[in-house]
């Protein structure tokens, strides 16, 4: 019997933006918000929701949470791959993270990943990077027994390069942006709004299998 709905993905799965994860003027929320698209999916499979998304979350992200997570064979999870153009530096001390995109502010780090996204000038190289981690963050789900594991993109654009033969993942065919026919905006103003997740979590639930 399933019992958790698992999932994994930036602000998009986190919930930035929507009345209850929103901080003036466009900060995100303490916790993922209840109004986002996991926990409004979880309750029409009648599953308990654990939101792993993390505003400014890259696809390293989704892998280094995977790993350090305790999955049960029961569990249904859903990865939610986020732009390829994002990194995360894992601290030395105490295992935390700090996340790094085209929005990341001044600093020494912030500027070196700056000039490596400019000059590396190959989208290819971010999104077979994604490709790593996603794989092997799915064969490590696989290997704790869990059955059920699901794969979408925010939009095909996302990834301009196929998946290469050696991924053993797969992307849905529907990408996420496509299960949304009329689009809001959350309070920060840049964020999918409340009437959005609503129509994700619905069209997720009409795509996925009967558990």
């Amino acid at each position: 019997m399933h019992k958790r709905l698992i999932t994994f993905g930036c602000s998009y799965t986190y919930g930035h933006g929507l009345a209850d994860c929103h901080v003036p003027p466009n900060n995100a929320g303490p916790h993922p918000s209840k109004f986002a698209w996991p926990q409004l999916l979880a309750d029409r499979l009648n599953l308990e929701c654990v939101n792993l998304g993390k505003p400014g979350g890259s696809n390293k992200l989704l892998w280094w949470r995977t790993v350090n997570f305790e999955f049960e064979p029961t569990d249904v999870v859903i990865y939610y791959a986020t732009f390829p153009d994002r990194d995360m530096i894992i601290n030395n001390d105490d295992n935390e993270t700090w996340q790094m995109g085209p929005w990341s502010g001044l600093g020494k780090r912030a500027n070196a990943f700056h000039r490596y996204l400019v000059q590396s000038n190959s989208t290819k190289t971010w999104e077979y990077q994604s490709y790593v981690h996603i794989d092997h963050a799915y064969h490590h789900v696989l290997r704790q027994g869990v059955k059920n594991v699901f794969h979408f993109k925010r939009k095909n654009e996302d990834f301009e390069h196929k998946l290469p033969s050696w991924a053993t993942f797969k992307f849905h065919p529907v990408c996420v942006e496509d299960m949304v026919t009329i689009k809001d905006v959350a309070l920060d103003g840049s964020h999918p709004g409340p009437k959005s997740h609503e129509q994700i979590a619905k069209r997720m639930s009409e795509l996925l299998p009967k558990f």
